[in-house]
């Protein structure tokens, strides 16, 4: 038996010392007993209701399948698409498709191919794009009404204001005013910026075009009227946060939903340069979905998201980014580009699960403005891009203006980053990840070793109530120290470990104008670092930790995969690494990196 007993700095509002309590070690299994560790209640809600309500639809009715031309195919897709009935498919054959311009969905349809490895289309479209739509686009960010960048207040007509205090996980709300509202639109449900945890003008002197009304109203939310009886709207979901009447909360609906609509199951290959078009756009959409896709030559967005509700990308491959100059080289990967999913503003209840992100600049991002509630699950990071290649960039970046309420479970990535470009952030939860920092990284760059960023956790200032809990942090040998903060450090080989706390920025070494807040509201618990070689524990929390925080049994996705399949509690504590599957938990073993190509 292996007891330990180290002890770190106190924490306030009530959280107790963390410390190390007996921990049973059997054949590399830590044993663990007692009730499941569960988050505060004020830091948790019902992430179960992240994605398509009900799941993806099985649609079965082919409206037509269509057959490569040998030409251009964009009119006849349009046109198969405009004709489709609602609650049907149109069907994309086996073989190579072209097309010149967008194809944009709309309600109700599902775009299917035969597999990616079967039906691929070959975009030629081209040119600069400051919204980022999508070759593919379910939605369009084109036509913004209110909601436009840089954002504006909605005028008095579009939004209603709130009677009285609307505590957390309410699901009713009592509003001035019904009018031009109706049973099913998707409601934002916002307050003016609360200083108290809203963090504003950490680095960058602030972000107008981060949510409503110039960045005022960053506590902001969607959600589905369910019901309406008199002035009372009932909601789901619940309110991830409470709302004060003291911060003007209110209720605006989105305009223009596209709702029920998916792409599946083939390959989408963008020209090789000079193209600012995401690959795929889902804008202003509900129960909307892209499930098996596989992409190519990227150089903003991969999948650009904007207005989402209960939407799923899911089962995909997205590889191979452009970055700036559409080359695919390193050096092009750079600031706003070469990005896999981001979830721009208003983003809520949006679950992107079971991907695999290869040859990628940051995979996965919370961008620009609000959302909350969404869950990145179980997705696969190999073989990070980027401009500086010594350089270790976030796989996750909470990069947005108080996202809140946020889900990030099972991933293995290189690095997390919490940042300070667009403010602070609040509410968000990591959970059973493998956090490996630059572990294999080097080698695919062509560099002997990486030498800055090296943390595996950075938790900037303005990132209030971060839970950290039953992660595996670095790799066996890894150089650093436990954490830094509120300490001078020197950037590059100087501030590498396992976090760096309260910094107010990824560059910041200085020992003065550290936010302390985040240190004092940050739980750690339960999560095994390679510094210590150890776990470390909350307290007399408990140590039993439940196998997910969204779901409810073991999923299909994870085959013969142990479950759960990340943790200091099973063993071995991430998943090994064998060469042959293109996804992730494939046949119970994760595939090897893909080697560069000469």
């Amino acid at each position: 038996m292996k007891t330990d007993n180290i002890k770190e700095k106190n924490r306030k509002y009530g959280w107790r010392l963390l410390s190390i309590l007996p921990v049973v070690v059997l054949s590399g299994l830590v044993s663990v007993a007692g009730a499941d560790y569960s988050l505060p209640p004020n830091r948790s809600i019902d992430w179960s209701k992240a994605g398509v309500e009900g799941g993806i639809p099985g649609r079965t009715t082919t409206y037509v399948t269509i057959k490569p031309s040998g030409g251009d195919d964009t009119s006849i897709i349009t046109t198969a698409i405009t004709n489709c009935p609602t609650g049907q498919a149109v069907q994309l054959d086996t073989g190579n498709f072209k097309i010149s311009g967008p194809i944009t969905l709309k309600s109700g349809i599902t775009l299917r191919g035969k597999g990616p490895a079967n039906t691929k289309i070959f975009s030629t479209f081209q040119g600069a794009d400051t919204n980022m739509q999508g070759t593919i686009r379910i939605g369009s960010s084109g036509s913004l009404g209110w909601y436009s960048s840089p954002w504006p207040c909605p005028s008095a007509s579009q939004y209603t204001t709130v009677t009285g205090n609307l505590p957390k996980d309410s699901t009713a709300i009592t509003v001035a005013s019904i009018a031009g509202l109706s049973v099913g639109d998707v409601i934002s449900v916002s307050q003016t910026n609360d200083t108290s945890y809203v963090k504003l003008n950490v680095q960058y002197g602030g972000c107008s075009y981060c949510g409503v009304c110039g960045g005022s109203r960053r506590q902001q939310q969607l959600t589905e009227i369910k019901a309406i009886n008199g002035n009372v709207l009932t909601i789901d979901p619940p309110l991830a946060m409470s709302y004060n009447s003291a911060f003007s909360p209110w209720v605006a609906r989105l305009y223009t939903m596209i709702s029920n609509a998916g792409v599946e199951d083939l390959y989408l290959e963008q020209p090789a340069s000079n193209t600012q078009y995401s690959a795929f756009e889902i804008s202003f959409a509900k129960n909307c979905w892209i499930k098996n896709v596989e992409t190519k030559n990227t150089q903003r967005r991969t999948v650009f998201g904007y207005g989402m509700f209960r939407c799923t990308i899911r089962d995909s491959y997205f590889h191979d980014s452009l970055g700036a100059g559409g080359t695919g080289s390193d050096a092009d990967n750079g600031s706003d580009h070469g990005y896999g999913v981001s979830l721009q503003n208003m983003c809520s209840y949006v679950l992107v699960e079971n991907n695999r992100f290869d040859k990628v600049h940051v995979s996965l991002m919370l961008d620009g403005g609000p959302g909350s509630g969404n869950v990145f699950g179980y997705n696969y990071v190999t073989n990070q891009k980027y401009k500086d290649n010594v350089v270790l960039q976030p796989d996750i970046a909470v990069h947005s203006s108080f996202p809140s309420m946020n889900l990030i479970e099972g991933n293995y990535i290189y690095r997390i980053i919490n940042d300070t470009i667009h403010d602070g952030n609040g509410y968000n939860t990591y959970f059973r990840n493998y956090i490996r920092r630059e572990k294999d990284l080097a080698a695919f760059r062509g560099v002997s070793a990486i030498t800055e960023m090296q943390q595996c956790f950075d938790n900037e200032a303005g990132s209030y109530w971060t839970s950290i809990v039953g992660n595996v942090l670095g790799f066996s040998g890894m150089s650093g120290q436990y954490q830094w903060y509120n300490q001078t450090c020197s950037y590059g080989s100087g501030d590498r470990g396992v976090y760096k706390i309260g910094y107010p920025g990824a560059v910041a070494c200085s020992s003065t104008g550290n936010d302390t807040m985040v240190m004092d509201t940050t739980i750690r618990h339960g999560n095994f670092d390679y510094i210590n070689n150890r776990v470390l524990w909350n307290g007399t929390d408990s140590q039993s930790l439940p196998a997910s925080l969204y779901l409810s049994s073991k999923p299909a996705f994870l085959g013969n995969s142990a479950w759960p399949v990340i943790g200091p509690d099973v063993s071995p504590m991430y998943p090994s690494v064998s060469v042959g599957a293109r996804m992730p938990w494939y046949s119970g073993v994760l595939p090897a990196p893909y080697l560069r190509t000469p």
